[in-house]
């Protein structure tokens, strides 16, 4: 059986696991707001509107209410659906420091 070595041992795989892993804090904080709006708390809400505002993504803004920006949803539920489980599954690997993500 496989041994993971320390994370001092594996520096890019540290740093690929922090980004999965803010990836998916990001996605599920924000990113999915987009398309479920309404199972999301008042604070993330208005975390959500003070980015839009303060960043100017009239996208984010506006995918939940404007029906012209379903092709946006699309992206985001595609996120949802196939990006959210590779970061899930990319930190667990990374995490047991498995070989299997790497063949």
């Amino acid at each position: 059986m496989y041994s993971a070595r320390p994370w001092s041992h594996r520096p890019t795989d540290a740093a690929f696991f922090v980004y999965f892993a803010l990836h998916i804090v990001a996605s599920l904080c924000m990113d999915f707001q987009g398309i479920l709006p309404h199972w999301y708390p008042e604070s993330l809400a208005r975390l959500a509107a003070w980015y839009a505002n303060t960043f100017g993504d009239f996208l984010m803004a506006r995918v939940a209410t404007d029906p012209s920006l379903r092709w946006f949803a699309t992206f985001i539920w595609a996120e949802l659906l196939v990006q959210l489980p590779v970061f899930f599954f990319a930190c667990w690997q990374l995490w047991h420091g498995t070989l299997y993500i790497l063949s």
